[in-house]
């Protein structure tokens, strides 16, 4: 009996100590399929970022063009309130005067000319704008 208590206890240690190797190797094999699988997908996030960092950069580009362009809007606006103040001082507001006249419309086709030139996304070029009736004579 105590030859049978040791014959089972060691097939039953033996038994314990494989099973135990067993599970070790398909833990060792379950980490290294992760860690594959982590670097993959680090590799593949650092493709994302990239690309993210790429499409940041044109944005901070198309940022600046707008801003310009938004700069000589306000530019072109304070020019505008000049030739306004120009045209009343010189007696639109009082009656037909040719002057006067003259001096607003050049001062709107010089605005309309800033406003439709370098507009960010646009490649085409604006036409000049016209002289109005007085070209035509």
């Amino acid at each position: 009996m105590k030859h049978r208590s040791t014959a089972a206890l060691s097939v039953g240690l033996f038994l314990l100590v494989m099973g135990g190797t067993v599970q070790s190797a398909q833990e060792k094999q379950t980490l290294e399929a992760r860690v594959q699988q982590l670097e993959f997908q680090t590799s593949a996030d650092t493709a994302t970022i990239q690309t993210l960092l790429g499409d940041v950069q044109t944005l901070q580009a198309k940022q600046a063009k707008v801003e310009s362009y938004l700069v000589a809007q306000a530019e072109e606006a304070e020019r505008m309130a000049r030739v306004l103040d120009d045209a009343e001082a010189k007696g639109y507001t009082q009656g037909i005067n040719y002057p006067a006249r003259e001096a607003l419309l050049a001062g709107w086709r010089a605005q309309i000319a800033t406003q439709r030139a370098n507009v960010p996304g646009s490649e085409k070029k604006p036409a000049a704008p016209t002289q109005g009736r007085r070209a035509s004579r």
